[in-house]
């Protein structure tokens, strides 16, 4: 046999950024230069003066918006199949958002709603018929006693139709997203193109929308509430539940998914308040927030997040329509 020559490792201190102790006290993560960067950029977004100001800005910053999001593809037909539950009288809709893409829409009765509410859940499954659970329920428990259809959406990617091994290290939806991005379409804006063609279902289904249209996005699903809103007047109410307060952090994500990245979102268009802002003055509700890292916010500091749309509300002379509540006060 070949004798075979002895393998040397390097010595780990030897690849440290600063072996030892010799880390400087002013060092910066990459997390803290990210988020410093990103302040940068989010200062450059100044509420105008006026309300004129602002629609124009508006109208610039939803250009904006669809185009770092990828673009909204034309649309083509939805191959929609409805099945009513002979058991528990739930209707299906089963359709393609896209061709050879798949989305599920599921409510509790075929009759057509007076008022409407699109549950997105992220991580929920709604072909496994996976029950809704937390604060999500207490929502759709109350929101179904004041009137409201509820349809909860089961998105691409996501659920049944997330692709094997799609997570990795703390990205639930590493892969997909990874695949998104190549492509030019980043997930955040294919999940609101899939909920515009929910909408788009369910026209089909019924004959028309009703006018009060509410989406609520659980967890994660918050930023894809709130563009959908911000993109699709037929919505007149959005709403996050414990979502997303702020893509500024100084520490890693957790908790959070990849797809929700944009790559020249806090350049071009700003941060999470400010996609909130774009949706004035329809209604936008606000319960509860977490950071990049996870942590749940008070409620001073969420509404600190949220000083960008607040004061865009304000220009409207509707700042009653934006509300800002930690979830628990709000739903008991």
């Amino acid at each position: 046999p070949i004798p075979e020559p002895e393998i040397k490792t390097e010595d780990p201190e030897a690849l440290r950024c600063y072996p030892g102790d010799s880390r400087p006290d002013d060092y910066v993560t990459i997390p803290r230069f990210a988020a410093a960067e990103a302040r940068q950029l989010l200062a450059k977004h100044v509420v105008p003066s006026s309300l004129d100001g602002w629609k124009a800005e508006r109208a610039k910053k939803l250009v904006a918006l669809e185009t770092v999001l990828g673009g909204m593809p034309k649309p083509t037909p939805l191959k929609l199949i409805n099945a009513l539950d002979p058991n528990d009288k739930t209707q299906a809709l089963y359709f393609e958002s896209e061709p050879g893409v798949p989305v599920i829409g599921e409510r509790a009765s075929s009759d057509k709603p007076a008022k409407l509410v699109l549950l997105l859940d992220l991580d929920g499954h709604v072909a496994y018929r996976k029950p809704v659970e937390g604060p999500a329920l207490e929502l759709a428990k109350k929101s179904a006693a004041a009137g409201w259809t509820i349809v909860r959406v089961e998105l691409r990617a996501s659920g049944k139709h997330a692709p094997p091994g799609d997570k990795i290290g703390n990205a639930p939806d590493h892969n997909s997203a990874e695949w998104s991005l190549w492509i030019g379409r980043p997930l955040l804006g294919q999940w609101t193109y899939d909920v515009r063609r929910m909408l788009d279902a369910i026209a089909e289904t019924d004959g028309s929308l009703p006018k009060e249209i509410a989406v609520v996005g659980i967890g994660t699903a918050g930023p894809v509430a709130l563009c959908a809103a911000a993109l699709d007047e037929r919505i007149s109410h959005a709403m996050t539940l414990d979502s997303l307060a702020s893509y500024v952090t100084d520490e890693p994500y957790r908790g959070q998914r990849l797809g929700l990245m944009v790559p020249g979102i806090l350049r071009d268009v700003g941060d999470i308040a400010h996609i909130a802002a774009l949706i004035a003055p329809r209604k936008v509700t606000i319960a509860g927030g977490v950071t990049g890292g996870g942590k749940a916010l008070e409620l001073e500091p969420l509404r600190e997040q949220f000083t960008f749309a607040r004061s865009v509300f304000s220009l409207h002379a509707t700042k009653s329509a934006l509300r800002i509540a930690d979830s628990k006060s709000l739903l008991d």
